[in-house]
């Protein structure tokens, strides 16, 4: 992701935010926000001290009226690193090709040819990602096994659920981590439990961006 494009998204959420009643400390929230963009800006080269030679790297692209770039997931990093961590197993729910998990939609490629079978059927990662689709959910690996299970009518397929941190950490570059937390930080908030929220609570702008550049 660019610079303006994490302006723009600070933007819509200062927007979101001023015309909901419910949300209170947001002065000081987005201004911390806009202090670790702004020192950020002029940062273009990619972070590969986590790539490795043979690493496969996922690409998303987004395009919508609030953004248009792309981010870039180090799928061979995750696999390293996940096996020390706590990602554990979920169930996806499919209903004509619709993929969701914890009732929430979950974005995924769709292939309609794929191989007849896979090793490792469960090597479906999916991290969370609000997407401003209905989509709180994204499937980064294994939209090819996926894709199988759905061509074989099945109802439900495991998948292994890989925490927002990890998924931070595998970001290949600190404007694409910084675009990522905004994203958790706006998941969160349309999932509110009601009430009201003070935004001085959510620490995904420090906490995120500092797990990765440890």
């Amino acid at each position: 992701m660019e610079y303006e494009d994490n302006v723009k998204l600070i933007r819509y959420m200062n927007d979101f935010c001023i015309k909901n009643k419910a949300f209170s400390g947001a002065s000081d929230y987005f201004n911390k926000w806009s202090m670790l963009i702004e020192s950020h800006q002029y940062e273009k080269q990619y972070d590969n001290m986590r790539k490795e030679e043979n690493d496969q790297v996922f690409e998303f692209t987004l395009n919508n009226e609030v953004y248009k770039g792309r981010l870039l997931f180090n799928i061979g990093y995750i696999r390293r690193v996940r096996k020390n961590m706590s990602n554990p197993l979920v169930t996806l729910c499919i209903k004509d090709k619709m993929v969701h998990y914890n009732k929430q939609r979950c974005n995924y490629t769709y292939y309609e040819k794929t191989e007849q079978k896979y090793d490792d059927m469960d090597e479906i990662y999916v991290i969370p990602l609000n997407i401003f689709s209905g989509s709180d959910y994204l499937v980064i690996d294994g939209n090819h096994r996926l894709s199988l299970q759905i061509n074989n009518g099945e109802k439900e397929v495991r998948a292994v659920y890989i925490k927002e941190v990890l998924a931070a950490a595998s970001l290949m570059c600190s404007n694409d981590l910084i675009f990522y937390s905004l994203l958790c930080d706006i998941t969160k908030l349309n999932n509110r439990n009601g009430g009201e929220v003070d935004l001085n609570g959510y620490e995904n702008a420090t906490y995120l961006f500092e797990t990765r550049t440890q």
